[in-house]
C-alpha cells in the first residue's frame, strides 16, 4: 500500500468515539455564543467608548471571538487525544490525502473533484459581495419592508475597510481583513469540519455533513446577513470534507474564496489619500475648470412627444433640459409643464402652441428670486459679504456668473479623468451664494467635489465626510475674518449605511469648530421644504406650502413636522451647461434647502459675528412665521418659515444688550 492509502486507511479504520446530540449542541454554544456575545453585545458599547475606528474594532473583535473557536478546538482535542502534536492534530481532524469514497483507497487526482465546488464558491463570492455592496443602496432607495433582513451595523462590513476613512493608514485596514479572514478560516473550519464533522456520522448518518452544515449556518448568527452564501458553503465546503474525509478538500475551497475577497476588496477599492495642503494658501486656488455639460446628446434631435409627469417619481419625469419641443403642441400639458425641469437651451414652440399664461422665460426670471423677502435685505446691505461658505457636492462648473466671483477654493477627490460639471454642484452654489439665486450673493464659496463613479456610489457618506475634512483644513489657514462659517451637504444617510458613522463624525468635528453644518437628515438643525406655484410671488409667505413631494413621501405628515421651513420646489439656479445658463426644476429636493440654510446663516454671521449656530437656530424658530392652511377639510401649521428679516432685526436688537 503507498502512502497515500496507508494515511487514508488510518482514518477509516480508527475507533472514533462518535458524540450525542447535547454534546454537538454544547460544543456549538460553546463556540457560537462568546462571538455573537462580541457581536451584538460588547461591539455596541466600545465603538462609542475606545479612540480606533468602530470598523477596526468590530473586526479586532470578531478575530478574536474566531480565535477563540480555534483555541476550543485544539482543548477538544487535546482533552480527546491526551497530545497536540501534529500527528494526533492531523489524525484527529482528517488533515490527509483525499479518498475514494466508500473506500480506503487515495483519490487520484483529487483536486479535480474540487472544481464544481470552486464554481460553487464563487457564486457564494458572487452573493457575499452583492450583499456588502447593495445593502448600501437598498437602504439609501428606502425600502422598509426589507430592512428587517438588513440588521447590518456599517462597521460590520468589510468594505469598510476600504473605505476612504482609512485612505491614511491603508495598512492598518489591510493587517486587519487579513487577520480576519485567514483567522475565522482555519478555526472554523478546525472546529466544525475538523472536530465536529467526523464525531457526528452515529447521530445522523449519512446526513452528517447536512447537520454540519446546518450548525454552521446557525453558529453564524452573530452576522446572520452573510447566511445566504454560507448556504451555499455547506455543499461547497462540508460536502467534499465529508464524501473525501479529508479537512484539506473544505479549507482549499475556503482559501480560494477568502483570496477573491481579499482581491476585489483591497486591489479593486484601494485609493490614495488626498494631497497635503501647502503650508500657506493663494486664493483663489482652482484644481481644474471642468467643462460645461452637454444635455442634448446625440444629434438632438426635436421630441416628438412630452413626456408625462409622475407623481409617484416627479424627478426629471418632465426632462426638457436643452431639449428642442418646439414641434410639439402643449396647449394640453399644464400639468407637465408645472413640474418640468427645462433650461436656457430648451427649445419651446410658438405661444399659440403652449398652455395659456404659460411663459418659460417669465417663469425662470421669478424663480430666481430666493423669496421670503431676501432680496430687500440684499438692498440693505446684508448679503454675507466676507462670511465663508462650504459646500461638498459634485464636479462644479467653476466660471459660472453665478458665482464665478465668489469662488474663492475649488478642489476635486476621488475624480476619475476629467469629468464634465455636474447639475447638482453648480444648482447648491448658486441657491448658497448665487449673484441674482443665491441667499447670501456676497459669501464666500468653498467647494470640494468628489467623483460620479463607482466608488462614489459605494462609500458616498465617506467622501462627504473626507470633503467636509478638507474643507476644516482649508478653514484654519484662513484669516479669521474669512473663515468658513456655514457649511452645506446635501445628503442624508442613515444608520447602516456604509460610512454613516464616519459622516456624522465629520460634522461633530465641524460643529466643535463652531461651524453650522445643514444636512439633509433629521440632525440638530432639520431643515423641510416648501412649494410655490410656477408665476407665484415669491415674497408673500401666503404664496407657500409643503411640497407636494414631502407630502407624499411622509403620508401627509410632513406638516407636523418640527424645524425650519425654506422654499424647495419652483426653483431656478445656475446651470452646468453654460457661464450664464439657468435651470428651472418644477419639483426641488432636499438638497436645495440646505445650501439655503447655510446661507441664511452667513448673513446672520454677517449682522452678529458672534453668532452661534444653537443660537442662530433657536432664533430662527422664534422668528419663523407660521399660518394655518387647509388639508383633507382640516386646519393645519405650515412653519415656522424662515424669516431674515424679522431674524436680523432680533439680532441687531440683542446685540447692544450682549
Amino acid at each position: 500500500m503507498n502512502e497515500k492509502s496507508a494515511t487514508a486507511s488510518v482514518v477509516l479504520t480508527e475507533d472514533e468515539e462518535q458524540y450525542q446530540i447535547g454534546k454537538i449542541r454544547r460544543l456549538w454554544a460553546g463556540a457560537t455564543l462568546p462571538l455573537a456575545l462580541l457581536s451584538w453585545g460588547v461591539m455596541p458599547g466600545l465603538a462609542t467608548r475606545f479612540p480606533l475606528a468602530a470598523p477596526v474594532i468590530y473586526w479586532l473583535l470578531m478575530t478574536a471571538g474566531v480565535g477563540w473557536v480555534g483555541f476550543l478546538a485544539l482543548r477538544i482535542i487535546r482533552r480527546e487525544e491526551g497530545s497536540l502534536c501534529w500527528q494526533t492534530i492531523a489524525r484527529r481532524t482528517r488533515f490527509n490525502w483525499p479518498c475514494l469514497p466508500g473506500t480506503d483507497e487515495a483519490q487520484p487526482h483529487p483536486f479535480r473533484r474540487l472544481l464544481p465546488c470552486l464554481l460553487v464558491a464563487l457564486v457564494a463570492l458572487v452573493l457575499q459581495l452583492a450583499l456588502m455592496v447593495s445593502v448600501h443602496s437598498i437602504l439609501l432607495a428606502g425600502f422598509p419592508y426589507l430592512r428587517w433582513l438588513l440588521i447590518w451595523p456599517a462597521y460590520a462590513n468589510l468594505l469598510e475597510l476600504v473605505s476612504p476613512q482609512f485612505a491614511d493608514h491603508a495598512w492598518l485596514a489591510a493587517g486587519v481583513m487579513g487577520l480576519w479572514l485567514f483567522t475565522s478560516l482555519l478555526a472554523e473550519e478546525l472546529f466544525f469540519r475538523g472536530v465536529l464533522l467526523p464525531r457526528m456520522n452515529a447521530k445522523y448518518g449519512k446526513k452528517d455533513w447536512l447537520a454540519n452544515g446546518a450548525f454552521y449556518l446557525a453558529y453564524s448568527i452573530y452576522q446572520p446577513w452573510m447566511i445566504p452564501a454560507r448556504v451555499l458553503e455547506v455543499f461547497a465546503v462540508v460536502r467534499p470534507v465529508r464524501r473525501y474525509r479529508s479537512l484539506p478538500m473544505g479549507i482549499i475551497v475556503r482559501l480560494f474564496s477568502t483570496a477573491g475577497l481579499l482581491a476585489f476588496l483591497w486591489l479593486g477599492l484601494y485609493e490614495a489619500p488626498p494631497k497635503p495642503l501647502a503650508a500657506s494658501l493663494t486664493l483663489p486656488h482652482f484644481c481644474r475648470d471642468p467643462q460645461p455639460a452637454d444635455f442634448k446628446g446625440g444629434s438632438g434631435a426635436p421630441l416628438t412627444n412630452l413626456p408625462k409627469y409622475q407623481p409617484d417619481n416627479p424627478w426629471f419625469s418632465v426632462d426638457l433640459r436643452s431639449c428642442d419641443v418646439s414641434r410639439l403642441d402643449l396647449r394640453e400639458s399644464a400639468k407637465d409643464l408645472e413640474h418640468a425641469e427645462f433650461d436656457s437651451q430648451t427649445a419651446w414652440p410658438a405661444k399659440d402652441r403652449t398652455p395659456p399664461g404659460f411663459d418659460s422665460a417669465q417663469i425662470l426670471e421669478l424663480a430666481k428670486n430666493p423669496g421670503l423677502g431676501l432680496r430687500k435685505l440684499h438692498a440693505q446691505g446684508i448679503t454675507g459679504r466676507g462670511i465663508g461658505i462650504g459646500i461638498v457636492d459634485q464636479t462644479l462648473l467653476t466660471r459660472h456668473s453665478e458665482y464665478a466671483g465668489r469662488l474663492k477654493w475649488y478642489d476635486e477627490i476621488n475624480t476619475v479623468g476629467t469629468p464634465a460639471a455636474h447639475m447638482h454642484g453648480a444648482a447648491v452654489s448658486s441657491i448658497a451664494v448665487g449673484k441674482t439665486v443665491g441667499v447670501a450673493p456676497e459669501a464666500d464659496l468653498y467647494f470640494i467635489s468628489f467623483g460620479d463613479n463607482l466608488r462614489s456610489l459605494l462609500f458616498l457618506p465617506h467622501y462627504y465626510a473626507q470633503g467636509m475634512r478638507r474643507l476644516l483644513q482649508v478653514n484654519r489657514c484662513l484669516p479669521r475674518e474669512h473663515r468658513i462659517r456655514a457649511v452645506s451637504l446635501s445628503f442624508g444617510p442613515g444608520p447602516g449605511v456604509l460610512g454613516f458613522e464616519d459622516f456624522i463624525s465629520a460634522i461633530r468635528e465641524a460643529e466643535a469648530e463652531g461651524i453650522f453644518v445643514a444636512w439633509c437628515g433629521e440632525g440638530q438643525f432639520p431643515i423641510w421644504g416648501l412649494a410655490a406655484p410656477p408665476t407665484a410671488d415669491r415674497d408673500d409667505f401666503r404664496s407657500y406650502s409643503v411640497s407636494p413631494w414631502l407630502l407624499q413621501r411622509s403620508n401627509q405628515r410632513a406638516f407636523g413636522f418640527t424645524g425650519l421651513w425654506v422654499p424647495m420646489d419652483s426653483r431656478a439656479t445656475a446651470s452646468p451647461t453654460g457661464t450664464n445658463d439657468y435651470a428651472y426644476y418644477g419639483t426641488g429636493g432636499a438638497s436645495w434647502t440646505v445650501p439655503y440654510a447655510a446661507g441664511a446663516y452667513a448673513l446672520a454671521a454677517q449682522v452678529a459675528p458672534d453668532i452661534t449656530p444653537e443660537k442662530f437656530w433657536l432664533l430662527a424658530l422664534k422668528t419663523g412665521r407660521t399660518f394655518q392652511v387647509k388639508n383633507n377639510g382640516s386646519d393645519v401649521t405650515v412653519g415656522p418659515i424662515i424669516d431674515m428679516e424679522a431674524l436680523a432685526r432680533m439680532m441687531k436688537e440683542e446685540r447692544p444688550m450682549q
